[in-house]
């Protein structure tokens, strides 16, 4: 297990860069401002991305899985697979799952309302156009945005009235109108920059009254140093009033560094993170840039977050001269530092849905991270990078959320024919709707003791009358080719098992036997277990040794 933490000292001079908000890399980038502003801002925040031709569609229309999924990553969530259905028409595997059951955990999103059968059993309906009403609802209680009491026959009257008192509504639309990918983009950026009191910069900006960076920057102004003295105070101020603001916060940092993969069209785990530490003066970050072992296409963007707090510091864009590095920038500071006190900070990545340019079996591995800003006494600049070596991880459009035991920890060693020798639950889930999850071959580790033997070990799974042969090689046990009926995880959990003829010597006095999927591998060695997602094959897993043991059968 790698490092998380580099320790960042002896800080140099440096030379600092300009951010931009209005970035519109599509060739039907949209043509009024108001659209383009918010659509820049958002694929900026690596929240909204094109298609791999180099449009954006800003007329196509967005369905509720659609708009659900920018939601929650405009509120800097991320989720693990969930393990069963949140909604009865919406599978645990499914790319979308994550984030719809993370919503209704959450409270913002309920299913569509029936009467004739119980709450439990209200549909989502992924795949339906998202309307006006519901989209502003769901923003409304996802920002906190104080609704209105009022009179009315119509659920969603004090949803729009609340949006309409902020000045966060789209004007003309009524409550049954389908949104596209352009109005979702402004209605997102008015509640997003409400929620982060940059509304009148926003709409300075959108109007053409101010420049793009002014979003950015110039909204903040008020909380930005004037000398010196109060330059700890003054970020101290701009950090609360992030921190209290729902999508600010990661919800649950995990910095445990094991090898895994990276879901396409997902938020990454924690990529790595970097301590910062000045022995000389209290220190103000202006620039974080994370730079990559090589140029990363699937990568869309870096989200950077204070560890102390899990607080969203913002999203690295990717350089324009160096496609493996994405620089995240504020004038007016994105983190404080007291002298001689550590503070650190941390990774994620935004990475390509595979439809939209997301590449199966790409490495991704951070090199370095380079922390730049000011000295809060001198106005000295700094800058270091880190030296040590960061976890690699890999992409993929589908991926294995566990591998585990599903027989008893240990049982009776009987022998016979046809008998189950081992059984494991394999759970996952695909990005997109082409994906596979598929096994094709596995070479179990045999451990056997007091001289038992195996014979005509085969493989099968539940849910299918399918069942491979397999070979007993010395101390392995090896499946090649195993059938698609056999292999196939595509609904979210499958079970494995292996039965073979077990002889046991009579007068055998320790009689053991106990099979493993091991090892496990990593990116840069082949382990038991080879999958494919339908793009790329995979000969590793990403969990230990002790997840992928079998039952232990004695007598």
């Amino acid at each position: 297990m790698r490092k998380i933490f580099i320790l960042l000292i002896g800080l140099f001079p440096f030379t600092a860069f300009a951010y931009d908000t209005l970035h519109l890399p599509y060739t039907d980038a949209p043509r009024d401002r108001v659209t383009a502003v918010a659509v820049s801002a958002l694929t900026e925040e690596g929240i909204l991305q094109g298609y791999p031709d180099g449009t954006f569609r800003p007329e196509q229309h967005v369905n509720r899985a659609e708009f659900t999924k920018v939601l929650m990553m405009v509120l800097g969530y991320t989720s693990p697979l969930p393990a069963e259905m949140c909604f009865p028409d919406v599978q645990p595997d499914q790319w979308y799952a994550a984030p719809v059951c993370l919503a209704r955990e959450l409270g913002f999103v309920q299913g569509n309302g029936d009467s004739t059968v119980p709450r439990e059993q209200w549909l989502f309906v992924p795949e339906r156009t998202v309307n006006y009403a519901e989209a502003v609802k769901i923003l409304v209680l996802a920002f906190d945005v104080p609704q209105m009491h009022i009179q009315s026959d119509e659920w969603y009257e004090p949803f729009l009235a609340a949006a309409v008192a902020e000045d966060i509504a789209l004007p003309g639309v009524d409550a049954a109108h389908a949104l596209t990918r352009g109005e979702v983009a402004q209605i997102t950026v008015s509640f997003l920059a409400w929620s982060r009191g940059e509304l009148m910069a926003l709409r300075a900006v959108q109007s053409g009254e101010a420049s793009s960076s002014s979003i950015s920057s110039s909204s903040r102004s008020s909380a930005g140093r004037s000398s010196s003295a109060s330059s700890v105070s003054s970020i101290s101020s701009v950090s609360s009033a992030s921190s209290a603001s729902s999508f600010a916060t990661d919800p649950g940092p995990d910095f445990s560094q094991t090898p895994s993969f990276l879901r396409l069209g997902t938020v990454s785990p924690i990529l790595g993170a970097a301590k910062i530490f000045n022995n000389s003066e209290p220190f103000t970050v202006e620039d974080i840039t994370v730079t990559f072992t090589a140029a990363v296409p699937s990568v869309d963007q870096v989200r950077l977050y204070a560890s102390a707090d899990g607080r969203y510091l913002g999203g690295a864009s990717r350089d324009t001269d160096d496609p493996a590095s994405f620089t995240l920038h504020s004038a007016s500071g994105l983190i404080a530092a007291a002298r001689r006190e550590e503070v650190s900070v941390y990774a994620r990545a935004i990475t390509r849905s595979f439809d939209q340019g997301g590449e199966s079996g790409e490495d991704i591995e951070i090199d370095t991270f380079t922390i730049e800003g000011r000295g809060d006494w001198s106005h000295s600049s700094y800058s270091d990078s880190s030296t040590e070596t960061y976890q690699a991880f890999e992409t993929a459009r589908s991926t294995f959320t566990s591998i585990a035991n599903a027989g008893p920890g240990e049982d009776a060693l009987v022998g016979g024919v046809g008998r189950t020798i081992g059984q494991w639950r394999l759970q996952g889930g695909r990005g997109d709707g082409s994906a596979d999850l598929l096994v094709t071959d596995i070479t179990f580790a045999l451990g056997t003791s007091g001289g038992v033997t195996l014979a005509n070990v085969t493989l099968g799974a539940d849910g299918s009358t399918d069942r491979t042969n397999c070979s007993v090689v010395g101390t392995s046990i090896v499946c090649a080719a195993i059938p698609e009926g056999v292999g196939t995880v595509t609904s979210g959990t499958r079970v494995i098992t292996l039965r073979g003829d077990i002889t046991i010597p009579s007068a055998s006095q320790s009689a053991g036997l106990q099979i493993s999927i091991t090892p496990a591998g990593s990116v840069s060695s082949a382990g038991a277990l080879t999958w494919t997602d339908g793009t790329t094959s995979f000969s590793w897993v990403p969990f230990t040794e002790s997840q992928l043991q079998g039952t232990y059968y004695w007598q």
